[in-house]
């Protein structure tokens, strides 16, 4: 297959299985149909050039829900009990699997799917623990075959836009200095199904469960690994790595118990410094609820003449707010910065336009408070799957036609920089970082 030019560094891609060489279709398998695993499905179905040949669950029920699913999307899908009798059963019909199993079980998965000579994007992170994902990393690099991590972000369109073009390009925020992430979710009973659906002990002892209540909420539960609310701060911390292009320097953090019957924690918060190319540090503020789903998920970059407010929903986040400071139709940064920014189509203009500073006023305690103005929509919309785009990354990078957005070694160093954080919690003690912990 012959690589575009320009593509350095990407694997030599074998010839794809399926037949259909003219629309260079790529046939995919899912391995692991729960919650997140029926958004990938949903998703995959939609990717064009992408058909979903297989998936593998070990719960009947799912494998039944993933064929009706299937059927009504008029497709039809092989259903298999292991990955393993997927993989065997497959063969030379599938190029890729998508691994949508319990974080705990990445590694393994993963490391059996490459073994299989099969491209592999895994949902989340690669692996509980740096060693399982550093070798990962050498494993697809010794097999010459993709890996695309799940922070799927990083193919969203209006995050690329956002990033990219405003932010860098257009300087549209300015020294961007601080940022605030957060990912607040309601509190959840524990997860239960009627008798009728329930494995059998055998079965879930031989996945590695206790009981069913283990198998439907294994993130609660320390034998399997960090919990959900790590996971939820990876996808947090990924985006300060994108936005800033630096790994950590340190990190202070501390996590909360507060759920009865929770053994992993239920709130995390981190203050993680990193340091630029120029030499510059700067500081994220990342935050974790489980109990409250007060203003949900979204982030704030802010840059000393305006903050990116952006989210995966757009009713959450959609905008460039200026500083009341800086906001001036007759000041030089209006001028030179936000208007060209504003022609260009990098963010659309305001409804009316934005009025002249005003005066601050001092008050007896001599503090400031600015309100905040209104912001500069992103034009860009994704009326898709918010998982779609990175999966459509994924199949072009098959093909030879683009690079990944989330490789292996990106992914890798997302889970050093997620381990330093966990670290400082679980140790309640700041933790620092070197360059070489980031090297594969």
């Amino acid at each position: 297959m012959r690589v575009k030019a320009g593509l350095v560094g990407l694997p030599v891609i074998r010839a794809l299985a399926r037949e259909e060489r003219i629309e260079r279709s790529v046939s995919v398998a899912l391995v692991g149909y729960g919650r997140r695993g029926e958004e990938l499905l949903d998703a995959l179905a939609r990717v064009p050039g992408m058909q979903v040949a297989a998936v593998a669950d070990v719960w009947p029920w799912r494998c039944e829900l993933a064929r009706e699913r299937m059927r009504a999307l008029r497709q039809t899908v092989r259903t298999y009990a292991t990955m393993e009798a997927l993989l065997a059963d497959e063969g030379g019909r599938v190029d890729a699997v998508v691994v949508a199993t319990p974080e705990w079980q990445h590694a393994n998965h993963v490391t059996a799917c490459l073994k299989a000579g099969k491209h592999v994007y895994c949902e989340g992170e690669l692996s509980d623990s740096v060693e399982k994902a550093r070798e990962l990393v050498r494993l697809s690099r010794e097999r010459r075959l993709l890996v695309q991590g799940g922070h799927q972000r990083r193919s969203n369109p209006r995050y690329i836009h956002a990033f990219e073009s405003v932010c860098r390009e257009g300087g549209a925020l300015g020294r961007v200095t601080h940022a605030y992430v957060q990912w607040h979710r309601g509190l959840e009973p524990l997860r239960s199904v009627p008798a009728r659906f329930q494995l059998p002990t055998s079965l879930l002892e031989a996945q590695g469960y206790e009981n069913m209540e283990q198998f439907l909420n294994w993130e609660w539960f320390r034998r399997y690994g960090n919990g959900g609310v790590a996971a939820l701060a990876a996808q947090k911390l990924d985006l300060l790595r994108w936005l800033w292009r630096a790994e950590p320097e340190s990190v202070s953090a501390v996590e909360g118990y507060d759920t009865y019957g929770r053994e992993t924690p239920d709130a995390l918060m981190a203050m993680v410094t990193l340091r630029l190319a120029s030499g510059e540090r700067v500081r994220g503020y990342i935050q974790v609820l489980s109990q409250v789903s007060r203003g949900g998920s979204y982030e704030q970059f802010m840059g000393e003449h305006a903050a990116l407010v952006i989210a995966e929903v757009v009713a959450c986040g959609n905008a460039v707010q200026p500083e009341i400071a800086s906001l001036n139709l007759e000041g030089e940064v209006y001028q030179r910065i936000w208007r060209p920014n504003v022609a260009s189509g990098r963010i659309l203009p305001l409804r009316e336009p934005p009025k002249r500073k005003e005066e601050v006023k001092q008050v007896a305690v001599d503090a400031r408070v600015s309100p905040n103005a209104e912001g500069w929509p992103l034009p860009i919309r994704l009326d898709k799957p918010p998982l779609q785009p990175h999966l459509e990354n994924f199949a072009a990078a098959i093909r030879g036609e683009a690079k990944l957005n989330d490789p292996a070694e990106q992914a890798f160093a997302n889970r050093v920089a997620l381990e330093g954080v966990l670290r400082a919690a679980r140790e309640r003690c700041p933790a620092d970082f070197r360059p070489t912990d980031f090297e594969v």
